[in-house]
């Protein structure tokens, strides 16, 4: 996952909060919440789906 700062690191996402429209993302040296259009910017790649949002894999839409 790329960070603000541009540094590109592995990382887990340990939970999403929908409402607040943020997610927390453990790093091995730490943990911290980022704001969900933070991540989107810095990384098209990843699929984040809106609340009560479905995504397709195979055929990469939203139901």
């Amino acid at each position: 996952m790329q960070c603000i700062q541009g540094r590109v690191h592995s990382a887990i996402v340990a939970a999403i909060n929908n409402e607040m429209r943020c997610a927390t993302v453990e790093w091995f040296e730490q943990g911290k919440e980022i704001d969900m259009a933070a991540i989107e910017s810095l990384n098209p790649d990843i699929i984040i789906p809106k609340p009560g949002e479905k995504y397709n894999v195979i055929d990469r839409t939203y139901e």
